[in-house]
């Protein structure tokens, strides 16, 4: 099924049409409850927080070495080339994005030949994206592609540039190629199982582009040629991978079951072994630079650091002072292929990230730089890692002049998808410890923080694992005196979202205030209805509905139809977005609807809130400063509810 400009219009009128004469009510309710001061106070604090000038470090590419620039009032970074020790900018994305209310570039990629620069964006929030082409100096705009999935890659030989298209479900399902020259645009590979979507990434060497298709249970590769896609590896449950080539060879980090190891090849017929499986370790990333390979890898739920030399074989492990942090590497800094030296962001829960240098040749870390926080100051703050049971464990940050017993609490969770809990710092989040608060997080099955088995266990027929897990761990604090029933308020986003309803209909009155961000809460109907996003790709994560068992299995924990009028549910603050095509704004309307007939609402026992903004997509807004205003309303609430 094609997703035509004629289906994107339709669905624009169908959005200009809309009724939003009960939003703009349920919105006029909540803004007279709203302590508009306090949202002022706290947007100015995060402010004084914020990293307002950030430029990335430079790294050199062929012809150009290549930066990203973002100064105090900007909302967008610039991107930056030198030549001959001059510094030009080749593109202005805040210049560019002060047009639109809403402004996401979703991929970034420059012409081998180093002339062009092509960029993929949203303008509206809701996923679809516009592909623009820029000679690197010159302002001159060109749209090329309208209406696709942000994914985009350039030929080697600069021809094309690779694309995906979506269908009437919002599933990346075809790759297209759009010849420069021709002017015209090829299907090159379709993906039929809707169980899959579809997406793009250059190799290390810039010799090939890989189309992975992938759902949450495993994932596949084709590597692009000019006359179609050759399978480099087949499909298989419950067989993750991700393949890179450098010199010739292939490399696949490759997860089966809770198996993780590093292998290469040069034919995918004879294989050899990089890094072997280990127990509770999984390799997460890897980056090939010289002869070295520098791997990510997670080991009893911490991010760890090795590389490998890919001539000697020889293997070094690297310790941080903080073992409780996470990595990336970040692409921009790292395209001069041919340097030992690998660039990575280190992100702990009470320190602004700093950038590291690992010279693989000396095996030395270099600090870089450092963020400096106006103010902050990270000795007044502590962190804990406290285990409910033996596996089961949540991260706990507080202000240690404020440590005392029965202390307000925010305990936070997703666990859904694999995803990883990985510390980063919140600058947002000292405004609560500096209130007193202990902030928590929960690192509940279903996530991805003892890999994939973790996963494993708290999805499908397993999935009520999570709500088990985030009610253990809330039972822990109040019985450990670190809060109480009535200091204690849990926050969940997204499918995070639908873990905070499946709590509230479970344990009610173990909480004060729950909050419920774009939340996914009507699973069964959600799920039956294949025209809606994500459906399909989804039912390797929650169950088809349509089956019998899942349906049964669903229906015990769906938050919409487990409401119950007569339990005691606590304060709730849902917050969800118009444009958003992840989660549509109904489905936490319609749980708002249905659930304020409780008889603690009803009764004017607990307060029930809702707002809906007008012009975001699932991520809220774009714009970095006028973001500081929405986070300023949700944390106005939690501090207001614990008085």
């Amino acid at each position: 099924m094609k997703f035509t400009k004629k289906t994107k219009t339709n669905l624009n009128k169908t959005r200009k049409n809309r009724d939003i004469s009960l939003i703009k009510k349920i919105n006029k309710d909540f803004d007279s409850q709203l302590d508009t001061k306090l949202v002022s106070k706290l947007s100015k604090e995060f402010k004084t927080r914020m990293v307002h000038d950030s430029t990335s470090i430079p790294s050199l590419f062929n012809k150009y070495s290549y930066y990203t620039e973002i100064k105090k009032g900007e909302n967008y970074p610039k991107y930056y080339v030198i030549d001959d020790e001059k510094h030009k900018c080749i593109l202005d994305l805040d210049k560019i994005g002060k047009s639109h209310s809403f402004f996401s570039v979703s991929s970034i990629t420059f012409s081998n030949r180093e002339d062009m620069v092509f960029y993929s964006v949203d303008t509206v929030g809701n996923r679809f994206h516009d592909i623009y082409m820029k000679p690197f100096f010159s302002d001159e705009l060109t749209k090329i592609i309208s209406d696709v999935e942000g994914d985009i890659q350039i030929s080697k030989d600069d021809k094309c540039i690779y694309y995906l298209k979506m269908n009437n479900s919002m599933r990346s399902y075809k790759l297209f190629c759009y010849d420069f020259e021709k002017n015209s645009h090829k299907c090159m590979f379709t993906e039929d199982d809707e169980t899959f979507s579809l997406s793009l990434s250059g190799t290390t060497d810039r010799n090939h582009v890989l189309l992975t298709s992938f759902s949450w249970e495993s994932s596949y590769t084709h590597n692009i040629e000019n006359d179609g896609c050759k399978l480099l590896y087949k499909k298989e449950k419950d067989l993750y991978y991700s393949v890179d080539s450098y010199n010739d060879t292939w490399y696949i980090m490759y997860t089966k079951n809770s198996n993780s190891k590093l292998i290469s090849t040069t034919d995918f017929k004879n294989y050899s072994t990089i890094l072997p499986n280990k127990e509770n370790v999984e390799y997460q990333e890897f980056i090939i630079k010289s002869h070295y390979l520098c791997c990510v890898y997670k080991e009893n739920g911490f991010d760890h650091l090795l590389s490998i030399d890919l001539v000697t074989k020889k293997v070094n492990y690297f310790k941080f002072n903080n073992p409780v942090a996470s990595f990336s590497i970040p692409s921009l800094s790292n395209l001069d292929i041919c340097s030992p030296k690998i660039i990575m962001n280190v992100y702990s829960n009470l320190q602004p990230k700093k950038t590291i240098e690992l010279n693989c040749v000396t095996n030395k870390i270099e600090t870089i730089k450092t963020t400096k926080i106006k103010g902050y100051n990270e000795d007044k703050y502590r962190e804990k890692m406290i285990y409910v049971n033996e596996k089961l464990c949540l991260t706990m940050l507080y202000r240690k002049d404020k440590y005392k017993k029965n202390m307000k609490c925010l305990l936070n969770g997703y666990g859904s998808y694999g995803t990883n809990d990985d510390p980063y710092f919140d600058s947002n989040a000292v405004s609560l410890l500096d209130r007193g608060f202990l902030f928590c997080t929960a690192h509940v099955r279903g996530s991805g923080f003892h890999g994939n088995k973790w996963h494993k266990d708290g999805k499908l027929l397993n999935k009520i694992n999570t709500f088990k897990d985030f009610i253990e761990c809330g039972n822990y604090l109040v019985k450990n005196n670190y809060t109480n029933r009535e200091k204690l308020a849990i926050w969940g986003r997204s499918a995070g979202g639908l873990l905070i309803g499946a709590v509230l209909n479970m344990e009610p009155e173990l909480f004060k205030f729950a909050v419920l961000g774009v939340p996914f809460v009507d699973v069964i109907n959600t799920m039956k209805d294949t025209s809606k996003p994500l459906t399909t790709e989804e039912y390797k994560e929650w169950g088809n509905p349509n089956i019998k068992k899942y349906y049964n299995y669903i229906k015990k924990y769906d938050p919409m139809r487990n409401i119950d009028m007569k339990k005691k549910y606590p304060n709730i603050y849902i917050y969800s977005n118009l444009e958003d095509t992840l989660v549509e704004y109904k489905e936490p309307l319609n749980y708002y609807m249905k659930i304020k007939d409780a008889d603690v609402f009803k009764n004017k026992e607990r307060n029930l809130l809702m707002h809906i903004n007008l012009k975001y997509g699932h991520m809220q807004s774009s714009k970095r400063y006028e973001g500081l205003d929405e986070f300023g309303i949700y944390y106005s609430m939690i501090i207001n509810q614990l008085k």
